[in-house]
């Protein structure tokens, strides 16, 4: 009830504050991500696929009336996860394709492709990536390899908020870190 009575006229939620004050999105990306995960948990719900609600419709008009962001490896796994239970077999195609495309080197992912690795964007596409199916056998031993080498001591993985977020002051930046450390750990453990 509390999820119908938050979704705007246009199908969307408005994200948290997490997404619009930390993150180097727009809103537009920020609406899209809080409401794709939004639909996926709502219809998890829903007792029979073939008869979605009406709120979860309407979500799914938004979102297929919005523009692909570029070099977004976090929209681009969550809408892969999105188009796996709301869209067609060729999107999830062409959508694993570029998750899989955008595999570094390392074996990890990183938030934007011009940014280095990270645990936190590692553990969302090999999540999804699992979702989906198919054989990435040699895609996970890679990701695998690379959430290995970057785990600490104490089993979690850090990870540096300067990567993902659009402040620059130090100070904060250090106290985002934090943030960043438990997201990554929770994703990297969730993708293993």
């Amino acid at each position: 009830d509390l999820m119908n009575q938050l979704q705007r006229p246009n199908g969307s939620w408005m994200p948290g504050n997490q997404f619009l004050s930390m993150r180097r999105w727009s809103e537009s990306v920020a609406d899209q991500i809080s409401t794709m995960w939004a639909a996926l948990a709502l219809a998890a719900y829903e007792p029979d696929a073939a008869k979605r609600s009406a709120v979860v419709e309407k979500a799914i008009a938004f979102q297929r009336q919005q523009l692909v962001p570029p070099s977004n490896n976090e929209w681009l796994a969550t809408r892969l996860l999105f188009e796996k239970q709301f869209g067609s077999m060729d999107e999830v195609t062409k959508l694993t394709q570029q998750l899989l495309a955008a595999q570094k080197p390392d074996g990890g992912w990183s938030w934007e492709n011009d940014r280095p690795s990270d645990a936190y964007t590692t553990g969302i596409a090999i999540y999804a990536l699992a979702k989906v199916g198919g054989d990435h056998a040699e895609v996970f031993a890679n990701a695998r390899g690379f959430l290995l080498s970057q785990q600490a001591a104490d089993g979690s993985w850090p990870t540096r908020a300067m990567n993902f977020s659009k402040q620059q002051d130090p100070e904060k930046l250090k106290a985002r870190d934090e943030i960043y450390h438990y997201w990554a750990t929770a994703w990297a453990a969730i993708g293993l």
